[in-house]
């Protein structure tokens, strides 16, 4: 292809291919492999590249052999090539492990090691370029929280990206105030806890809407073989009693705050026993009861439902209110689940059965919010100022006067391919997924609207340590995003544009929207969302397990609420 055109075109370059490969079990990437007998100055090679291809076409790992395997045609045989290098151990030529003079960056060095899989070879290593991400960066921020009581903010993390900018920010970070570290015990909580300002927003759209199931959340998984309801039962209950997010009721009066109670349900068992004919009904099943009231004020505002023919086909359903939840709470749910099903039959069991002290974080962090500038509000002032006016997407039917809530949801199953394909063109770019993913959506909604600019929100997690992503609550916060189409951008330019434009948006992300629309919007037009009309989230499912236990993997099952925010 282009890529080997150009890599044949240096000079005393040896025969050469690129493969696209998964060494180690790794994610697939770009693999330039060279007939050599000697290391070759991959430096020099990418540099060279690099004058005549975009980023992202230009390979990162490399391999040197002294003969390439060939076909009975001698041509280069990349089938076998990719073999060889997916069956190489890990280390296969890599260089010495270094160890670097300076105690600071190498045990920053380490920490990239856990998350990353590799360690820098150098202070100016990138973390982009060695697989980090967004979600990385939050991870990294909550471990060298724990292991150094300092704060560093994700987003500081990838706007200033190297090994060596890594460790100046923990060397200029401030301690992580003491009350935050050591969290009360959650019997030592106040008895009422206020609303956060979603929570807030959420529940007037609760109290204006018609529409059943607004803002409830819902997923699904099915699994088939021998399933030991007894211990299933046991693992939801433990996650009802872990979790201070699953004991929290609206509390009566003039303020809106929260109680907590002892929740009394655990899982609810629904029985198919009418062969395929009554699974067919398990969409409308499943959207009834993602839509079922909850009675806000005296039960958990979450709940666990399997359906099951008592022999070996089950699908277990979680509904909550995104009041209580997001998309990494889900996420830690079911790792929970799996979890706690693990030790349920593993004689562990009895030491689920004992009283739990649920993680108060939460409830903490909705009593003492992350605290934002003056300044970062006049910041979405100026970014928004001359931001594009609504979407004006053509529709079938005309916009109903005032928002309802209303929608259906499109499912499209992707190929994993696409996935590792946007993380490792925001890898070679230096830029992280949702900024890549930005700009498609971009060129996705000029392809309809022909608006040339958009505002799109962009949910943001909001979890600053010692917030962890294993903690269940609401913690994001939406943030919107301009997206300004230029006809005569590349891809590539594209891409690092709206990089660029995201990460500067991103480092006043504690604003919480609501005081975004207080401060930028006049006159509201009840028919839209204000300041965006259009959403993107990338979730991270890698986390998720693969099932409720090894012998009983798990497919998602398509959950439609008939809820949309817009």
């Amino acid at each position: 292809g282009e890529i080997e055109t150009v890599l044949s075109s240096i000079p005393s370059l040896g025969e050469s291919a690129v493969v696209l490969a998964s060494p180690g079990g790794s994610e697939p990437s770009l693999v330039g492999c060279i007939r050599s007998d000697e290391p070759v100055d991959r430096i020099a090679i990418e540099a060279a590249l690099a004058e005549k291809l975009p980023a992202y076409m230009v390979p990162k790992l490399w391999r040197w052999y002294p003969e390439l395997p060939v076909t009975p045609s001698r041509k280069i045989d990349r089938k076998a090539l990719k073999a060889r290098i997916e069956s190489e151990a890990p280390d296969h030529q890599s260089e010495r492990e270094v160890c670097f003079d300076n105690p600071g960056i190498e045990a920053m060095a380490n920490r990239w090691q856990t998350l990353l899989g590799t360690k820098p070879d150098s202070e100016e290593s990138d973390f982009f370029l060695l697989g980090g991400h967004s979600l990385l960066a939050a991870r990294l921020s909550v471990l060298i929280g724990k292991e150094t009581g300092k704060r560093v903010r994700p987003i500081d993390l990838l706007t200033k990206s190297t090994l060596r900018q890594h460790t100046e920010l923990l060397e200029q970070s401030i301690d992580i105030p003491a009350e935050k570290v050591n969290q009360p015990d959650a019997s030592h909580l106040p008895e009422r806890i206020p609303f956060s300002s979603a929570q807030k927003r959420m529940w007037y759209a609760v109290l204006a809407s018609n529409s059943p199931g607004t803002f409830y959340e819902s997923e699904a998984y099915s699994f088939n073989g021998n399933m030991d309801l007894e211990r299933l039962q046991t693992a939801v209950h433990q996650v009802f009693a872990s979790h201070i997010a699953f004991k929290m009721v609206i509390a009566e009066g003039d303020e809106l705050q929260w109680r907590s109670i002892e929740p009394s349900e655990t899982l609810n068992v629904v029985t198919l026993d009418g062969g395929d004919k009554a699974w067919e009904s398990l969409p409308q099943l499943m959207r009834e009861e993602s839509t079922r009231p909850f009675d806000f004020y005296s039960e958990p505002l979450a709940r666990f439902t399997l359906y099951t023919d008592n022999a070996r086909r089950h699908v277990i359903q979680f509904v909550a209110h995104h009041m209580v939840i997001d998309g990494l709470s889900q996420t830690a749910v079911w790792k929970d689940i799996a979890i706690n099903y693990e030790k349920a039959g593993s004689g562990r069991g009895a030491a689920l059965a004992g009283p739990i002290s649920p993680d108060p974080t939460f409830a903490t962090y909705l009593i003492d919010p992350p605290r934002y500038d003056a300044s970062d509000l006049d910041y979405w002032e100026g970014y928004l100022a001359d931001a594009p006016g609504p979407l004006d997407l053509k529709t079938d039917f005309t916009r109903p006067p005032v928002q309802s809530f209303k929608g259906a949801s499109v499912f499209q199953d992707l190929p994993k391919e696409f996935g590792n394909s946007l993380r490792r063109i925001a890898r070679d770019l230096q830029a992280t997924p949702i900024a890549v993913a930005l700009a498609l959506y971009g060129l996705f909604l000029d392809k309809h609207a022909q608006q040339r600019g958009y505002v799109v929100g962009v949910p943001v997690s909001g979890r600053q340590p010692p917030v962890s992503q294993e903690t269940v609550g609401l913690f994001i916060n939406t943030i919107p995003l301009r997206v300004d189409i230029d006809q005569t951008q590349s891809f590539d330019q594209l891409v690092r544009t709206v990089s660029r434009s995201s990460l500067d948006a991103m480092k006043h992300d504690m604003v919480p929207f609501d005081e975004v629309v207080n401060r930028v919007c006049g006159e509201r037009d009840p028919s839209r969302m204000p300041v965006y009309q259009t959403m993107l989230g990338l979730n991270d499912y890698e986390e998720r397990p693969a099932g409720l236990s090894p012998d009983l993997a798990w497919a998602p099952e398509v959950v439609d609420t008939g809820f949309s925010q817009f």
